[in-house]
């Protein structure tokens, strides 16, 4: 009997696997709006979105529209998340610091909270170097009066004061341009001020890391990592695209893996 009970459990288990893949084929092949609706009103969403490789759900982001795929991202992984970030935040190997705001922006909508312990936890480097690239972080030691310069500094705690060199002054009443993305001062008050909210000690490391970081070597290196994990996938930068159409070696086969 217990064989039984296994087999009607495995083909439980291969029925809705493939429940699955016919409703990801389905929504694939429908309309943005249709599609939407069939995620969301779907039995169990979170399976369903969760299911989607990584390609298929960015593709679908951006058929349905970012500000309107919110809802699907919260119950998106971390891992759906992070191939987001890696097809639309680079020029080449340079960060797009625009895009980075507008996918930050998207992807805190979804799920501040977890965006932020996320990005902090495995991705710091990457947060720290779109931070230095738009604001300037000063820090007063306990026993110094803040600067007299310091109108137009932000400060949380007293102890680091920042500012956004590219904010223009006098904005803070200016009603935004519907459609359009949050500037990133904008954006990164919020994500600040929720850290400093969620945990005040995580962001004075925060600041901290910010401002001992080399932008250059980062960016290098998170393109490296970027790679790397594009290239788990069979995708490959430029560069080496033009590589595979080269004759390969059997040696050269084990080597990508």
């Amino acid at each position: 009997a217990m064989t039984d009970a296994n087999d009607k459990r495995i083909t439980a288990k291969e029925k809705r696997v493939l429940q699955l893949r016919d409703q990801r084929r389905e929504i694939l092949l429908s309309d943005s709006q249709t599609a939407l609706t069939m995620i969301l009103d779907a039995p169990a969403p979170a399976s369903l979105i969760q299911s989607f490789p990584d390609e298929d759900l960015y593709y679908l982001m951006h058929k349905i529209g970012p500000d309107d795929f919110i809802p699907v991202l919260s119950m998106a992984t971390s891992e759906q998340w992070e191939y987001i970030m890696d097809i639309d935040v680079w020029n080449d190997d340079r960060l797009d610091t625009a895009m980075m705001t507008r996918v930050f922006d998207v992807l805190f909508q979804s799920d501040g909270q977890r965006l932020l312990r996320w990005t902090i936890t495995q991705k710091p480097e990457f947060l720290e170097y779109y931070l230095l690239k738009n604001m300037t972080v000063i820090v007063r030691e306990h026993d110094e009066p803040p600067p007299s310069d310091f109108d137009d500094y932000i400060t949380l705690d007293d102890k680091f004061y920042f500012r956004f060199p590219d904010k223009p002054s006098g904005t803070d009443d200016a009603m935004p341009v519907p459609g359009d993305s949050q500037p990133a001062w904008e954006l990164i008050e919020t994500l600040l001020k929720t850290l400093a909210q969620m945990d005040l000690s995580v962001f004075h490391g925060l600041m901290m890391e910010t401002l001992a970081l080399l932008p250059a070597e980062t960016e290098e290196e998170v393109y490296r990592l970027r790679n790397v994990r594009l290239g788990e996938k069979g995708f490959f930068p430029a560069h080496e695209a033009l590589g595979i159409y080269q004759p390969v070696s059997p040696e050269m086969v084990g080597k990508h893996g």
